[in-house]
């Protein structure tokens, strides 16, 4: 007997878009088109009332464009959500990492032309993502409360305290005593889905006149990372760069991992790209980790954000074993509490923090 189908809501002001989305998600066997809205307003009462299990989402709309809908829906239904956006245009580009800010799990690219390779390519990843994604029930998303009605944040929890995260951390016997460092040189950091809006979140708590280079594998659509390290750098005023081989990284400067390929360092401490297909998953954050260990043991920090899956977990680890400080995001705040929760359930993470207060717990341990 078939399991449970997915239902799929489109939000699109194109006809042409739209048809080929009713088309490509009508030709699988688990999923079912339960609507269809024309413009973000629309989309917003839909969901509502259909109550899907994920939503495919425009950012250029008549009445209210994507983002907007998506703090709606957010705030009133939270939803799983796909934007859909052509990558050659700049500005949906940047206005769709303001709607993974607002809430949206994924970002995949829109055909320039619903025909041939093309639509087959980015067909075949969007319904990978919605297949993955449909499973997620997102947080609702409140507006911020004034300064004087706020609720302080909870301070960041250790492992051992007692406070710990809901899962059960592991031991790794050959691992040293965890030892706040005397220098860190690097900050490496791992992420994946709700990666982008968790990764502001923690370089605008830094202090940018102390921070060390910061090098990140965020999982992202190719086609993307350079969108990504615009939107970014704008929104925590600090540069943030493509990384390109050979570069030395430079303090204050955060380096993102290029299109289908991992982030490395060398033993002199340059950066690397590597792209070999037994990597697996590319951006690879294990092999970022495990470089990152080999070339500054004890002096690079590492910090993995929400994502799914395990990836970084093991890379962790070896931080982990060769005296670097580590930190993983806590339950609260991820969007998926896959990542974090696997390295801290083997014992990798020193530390388990909030999302809110990583950035100021960084800046406490450069000396």
């Amino acid at each position: 007997m078939p399991g449970k189908l997915i239902n799929v809501l489109l939000v699109e002001d194109s006809a042409t878009v739209r048809a080929y989305l009713r088309d490509l998600v009508a030709g699988q066997p688990d999923m079912l088109v339960v609507g269809e809205a024309f413009d973000g307003l629309d989309g917003v009462q839909k969901t509502k009332r259909l109550r899907p299990d994920v939503v495919v989402m425009d950012i250029h709309m008549p009445r209210l464009d994507g983002v907007e809908a998506i703090r709606k829906i957010m705030a009133e239904q939270p939803t799983s959500i796909v934007i859909f956006c052509a990558r050659s245009d700049a500005a949906g580009v940047s206005r769709s990492f303001e709607g993974l800010k607002a809430g949206a799990l994924a970002l995949v690219e829109k055909p320039n032309v619903v025909s041939g390779r093309e639509q087959c390519q980015t067909g075949q990843e969007l319904v990978q993502r919605l297949r993955v994604l449909s499973g997620i029930r997102p947080v609702r998303r409140r507006a911020p409360r004034s300064a004087g009605g706020a609720t302080p944040a909870p301070a960041a929890r250790r492992l051992g305290g007692s406070e710990t995260p809901r899962v059960t951390p592991g031991t790794l016997a050959d691992a040293p005593p965890a030892r706040r460092p005397t220098r860190v040189d690097l900050l490496a950091i791992g992420a994946s889905t709700g990666g982008p809006a968790a990764l502001a979140a923690v370089l605008k708590g830094l202090d940018r006149q102390r921070v060390p280079p910061i090098v990140i594998a965020q999982h992202i659509m190719a086609g993307f990372t350079a969108g990504m390290a615009d939107w970014l750098g704008t929104e925590v005023g600090m540069p943030v760069r493509v990384a390109a081989p050979g570069q030395l990284p430079l303090r204050g400067v955060a380096y993102l991992a290029p299109d289908d390929r991992s982030l490395t360092l060398d033993s002199s401490g340059r950066l690397r790209c590597p792209n070999k297909p037994t990597d697996g998953i590319r951006p690879s954050v294990d092999l970022l980790f495990e470089s990152a260990a080999d070339a500054l043991g004890p002096r690079a920090v590492g910090v993995l954000l929400t994502g799914m899956g395990d990836d970084g977990a093991a890379g962790m680890a070896t931080l982990r074993r060769r005296g670097a400080w580590t930190i993983a995001q806590s339950a609260e705040g991820c969007v998926v509490f896959g990542m974090p929760k696997a390295a801290i359930e083997r014992g990798a993470a020193c530390q388990v923090a909030q999302l809110d207060q990583i950035g100021a717990e960084l800046t406490a341990l450069i000396p």
